[in-house]
């Protein structure tokens, strides 16, 4: 029988798979009747389409086979939706990754975030999503750390200081869950397994969990979830494990050792293509069903990450010790020059040397004339600077309450208007009024009115924030714009100023004489384009607090 070199037919046209039982039919044809010319001749003429391969590159942290079939459900879902592409999976052992990224083996990678973060630094490489790990009870986490663990019926280790001198089996150097996460977070106690504890390289987490329970090794560290799917797999039994620094986290099931940080990362390579990488993010968000494993979301915050690298000097942060022996290898050459050129310049100094004594006794003279100058200067220099102090108290304070004078409360709270517009948050205008302050005026003559003014303000000024912009605009006219304060809250705090204006007084000749304020309240809305605008509500509410017999706070 003569045989078609079909390689892949096209997927979702019906034509062609048409056309394909069609030649195979011929095929049975020529097989019976030896007629080949009329097979080869339809062979010719069929279009060959072979899709272009996509390769994920992943981190095989418990062995090829095992992490195969974990992501098996995710290719099928590739396949199935973008159908001009062919995606397979291509499991990596940690001595793999630098390989399949340098020589293009690869075109995305999914990997634990530590090895993110230095490939992120060394190799342009991008995240497009974070893995969201499913396991028990259907919980979805984003995050994970590390477990450290030994035998029930060791009695020796039962905290971090116990695993110093002890043999310690863990993953990788570049294993996050398996090495980093725990080291970092052991730091914290004092402990540094690095040094202090005898480490056993395994490659697998299965490997790590494997040894402590044939008691090969005093403890090992893996990452959360590894024992619970040992456990489910039928391999291990949790009551035959005893955990080190035990922590629990709301909405995470897992055993655990360590903080939480953001999950592995699925990323692009710098050579692949962005139009195909929004075509598999789109995908990724969308792979679900009863029996997966895994999920992906967005991609998270990996700063938590880059600072346990920088704390442990791990790569890109990394310090490099360098040796005065090293700085001659690399720059004998240069050092020579300089050396040389160093001579000679000393040479050029001797002789200048006494070019310059001619110099120095007029230098001198010069230099003292200099500091006198200088001294005036500056001295002319601070008066200007307390003068220019003095008057922008003067601008923005009103000189008898100390508080932001009408120019300057207007100028702050325009900037304020903008800036709740540009971060959406709440702004509220609080427009508050002494009541009858005209009859204390009238009764006990203006020096008083300006004491109770000044009681006033002072008042309020206690029970409000630093962020809180307080300013005087008329007479007994004040106005307070809370920042990050939405209406509910500004109700409660001008009750508070209310009451405490009630309970406040100024004392004249024996006679406690006490005042009580109103108060009108706006905030921000989605179509105010001034600040302008929020005031003039504001002037409205207190209106009708006024309106509404006086010492009350009311709203528009």
């Amino acid at each position: 029988m003569i045989l078609l070199p079909i390689y892949m037919i096209s997927k979702g046209e019906v034509l062609k798979k048409i056309l394909v039982i069609f030649v195979v039919f011929l095929f049975c044809i020529d097989t019976i009747f030896g007629s080949t010319k009329l097979s080869n001749t339809l062979s010719s003429q069929i279009e060959i389409v072979q899709y272009p391969s996509v390769k994920i590159g992943i981190l095989a942290n418990r062995g090829k086979q095992i992490d195969y079939l974990d992501y098996e459900i995710m290719i099928n879902h590739l396949n199935k939706e973008i159908t001009e592409y062919t995606f397979e999976i291509i499991p990596l052992a940690f001595e793999d990754l630098v390989h399949a990224i340098t020589t293009k083996s690869v075109d995305f990678l999914i990997t634990n975030p530590s090895i993110y973060v230095e490939f992120e630094h060394k190799y342009n490489v991008s995240r497009i999503a974070t893995l969201e790990n499913i396991l028990l009870k259907n919980y979805t986490s984003s995050q994970f750390g590390s477990v450290v663990f030994t035998t029930k019926d060791n009695k020796i280790i039962n905290k971090p200081k116990d695993l110093i001198n002890k043999t310690l089996a863990v993953v990788d150097i570049q294993s996050f869950g398996g090495y980093i996460c725990a080291r970092y977070e052991f730091m914290k106690f004092g402990v540094d397994i690095s040094k202090e504890s005898k480490l056993i390289f395994t490659t697998t987490h299965d490997g790590v969990v494997n040894m402590v329970l044939d008691k090969k090794v005093d403890a090992g560290i893996v990452r959360t979830d590894i024992l619970e799917r040992m456990c489910f797999e039928g391999k291990i039994d949790l009551d035959d494990i005893k955990i080190i620094n035990k922590k629990a986290y709301e909405n995470f099931p897992y055993l655990c050792s360590t903080e939480l940080y953001p999950e592995w990362a699925f990323s692009k390579l710098a050579h692949t293509s962005l139009d195909l990488s929004k075509k598999v993010l789109h995908t990724l968000l969308r792979v679900d069903g009863e029996n997966i494993t895994s999920k992906w979301t967005i991609p998270l915050d990996y700063s938590s990450i880059h600072k346990v690298h920088k704390e442990l000097n791990i790569p890109p942060y990394e310090i490099v010790q360098i040796t005065p022996e090293d700085i001659f290898q690399q720059y004998k050459v240069t050092l020579l020059v300089l050396f040389i050129s160093g001579v000679v310049i000393l040479i050029l100094l001797f002789m200048l040397y006494f070019m310059n004594r001619r110099l120095k006794i007029k230098n001198e003279r010069i230099e003292k004339f200099n500091d006198k100058l200088d001294s005036i200067v500056k001295e002319k220099i601070s008066e200007l600077n307390e003068t220019n102090k003095r008057l922008k108290e003067l601008v923005n304070k009103d000189q008898l309450t100390q508080i932001a004078s009408r120019r300057f409360f207007y100028e702050q709270v325009e900037k304020y208007f903008y800036m709740a517009r540009r971060n959406n948050t709440p702004l509220c205008i609080l427009n508050l009024d002494i009541d009858y302050f005209k009859v204390v005026n009238d009764t006990y003559g203006h020096g008083v009115g300006d004491q109770v003014l000044k009681m006033f303000s002072y008042t309020i000024s206690k029970r409000l924030r630093l962020s809180d912009l307080f300013g005087r605009v008329g007479g007994e006219e004040f106005y307070i714009c809370a920042q990050n304060t939405d209406i509910d809250e500004a109700i409660i705090l001008a009750n508070r100023i209310k009451q405490a204006v009630e309970e406040a007084y100024y004392e004249h000749k024996g006679e406690k004489i006490q005042i009580t304020t109103s108060i009108g309240i706006s905030k921000l809305l989605d179509d105010d384009t001034t600040i302008e605008e929020v005031i003039k509500r504001s002037d409205i509410a207190l209106y009708r607090a006024k309106h509404n017999g006086r010492n009350r706070v009311e709203v528009v």
